[in-house]
């Protein structure tokens, strides 16, 4: 017989509340935030140049903090867990090996990361991103439907996972509780549905693939994000179609309207079907990312296509600088 039938009060006396979780982990990544703003602080020169490096860094930061941890060679809880009086341990009372808390840690931070790090359409298929996209969405999908409705042991998704428990310091040391299957089969669907809403709206809105290439080959840019929106007027029959492109500079030289106006100008030429909408908007990006600490200055120019194609002097003045 489970600790649960013999105690109808074990989810109060042992399973730590949500509000003491969420609260946990708010201090917990205040902490590693401030541990990533020293780090960019030294090597700002080398995240800016190297972005990968920036975003590796600041997952490794994380990851170690809470694997080591909250594993069997710490202490079994974070500092913010420590301040909440929780800590993690496997079914028996026990704390985490370190390879469980590892694996535990990564599947937590991991979609983090991937959506994060940006991934060029020109060396891995779009298809294979969106099906990539897709599983790692479970993650996150999982962990706050697992934080709502898995009120009988109250494990994020990553603990149903690995098989672990988020409990108070002081509580007993034993609980065989079981979760519901059926809310595995929830969240994937609830996954499923996101990614084939995600992929219909996308190309719904006349998302083109060839100009994402075209424009993810080009210098100085990097991690270029392309989007196409459609606004109409309530109650009226306007409407307006507008491309928005965002980019990565990793230098200042290139932090120019020449830059940006030399890319439209040719990108009008390889796709012409983009004059048809009502405004392009592009916005470069410089800075560094270290995903729990970033630090970018934008720059965002707006115009309609055939102020894009006039000569420069004559563009530069029409365009204006907005905001996305």
């Amino acid at each position: 017989m489970s600790n649960e039938s013999q105690n109808p009060d074990l989810r109060k006396h042992y399973f730590s509340k949500r509000w003491r979780k969420f609260l946990a982990l708010f201090v917990d990544l205040i902490l590693i935030s401030i541990v990533c703003y020293f780090l960019s602080s030294i090597q700002t020169n080398l995240f800016i140049k190297l972005p990968y490096v920036g975003l590796m860094v600041g997952f490794g930061v994380a990851f170690f903090y809470f694997s080591f941890l909250e594993s069997s060679w710490g202490w079994g809880y974070t500092i913010g867990k420590w301040m909440l009086r929780i800590k993690v341990v496997e079914c028996r009372g026990r704390l985490l090996s370190y390879k469980r808390a590892a694996l535990r840690s990564f599947i937590f931070l991991v979609p983090l990361l991937y959506y994060n790090w940006h991934i060029n359409p020109n060396d891995v298929p779009f298809i294979i991103q969106v099906i990539l996209g897709g599983l790692v969405a479970i993650v996150p999908v999982g962990i706050v439907y697992f934080s709502i409705f898995n009120r009988r042991t109250r494990q994020g998704f990553h603990d149903w996972l690995v098989g672990s428990y988020v409990v108070q310091i002081n509580s007993i040391n034993d609980v065989n509780v079981k979760t519901w299957f059926g809310h595995l089969v929830v969240v994937i669907c609830i996954s499923f549905l996101m990614f084939a809403g995600t992929f219909y709206m996308l190309f719904m809105n006349g998302f083109d693939m060839s100009v994402y290439e075209y424009l993810n080959r080009q210098k100085p840019f990097e991690s270029v994000v392309v989007q196409t929106r459609y606004y109409q007027q309530i109650g009226g029959d306007n409407h307006q179609t507008s491309l928005y492109i965002e980019a990565r500079i990793l230098d200042t030289k290139d932090a120019n309207f020449e830059t940006v106006y030399k890319t439209i100008d040719q990108l009008l030429k390889v796709a012409p079907g983009l004059k048809s909408v009502d405004k392009i908007h592009f916005r470069y990006k410089y800075g560094f990312d270290l995903l729990f600490y970033k630090k970018f200055s934008y720059a965002n120019y707006v115009a309609a296509p055939h102020e894009w194609i006039l000569p420069m002097e004559e563009a530069r003045g029409l365009v204006k600088d907005g905001f996305l």
